[in-house]
């Protein structure tokens, strides 16, 4: 996970991020 990439890197972060919210808030997001 801490692998220097060239776009996967902000890619997978954003994703992972984004997906855990929305996980954590399956309503307060949408």
């Amino acid at each position: 996970m801490m692998t220097p990439t060239r776009t996967s890197d902000p890619v997978r972060m954003v994703l992972s991020f984004l997906g855990g919210w929305r996980a954590l808030g399956h309503g307060a997001f949408g």
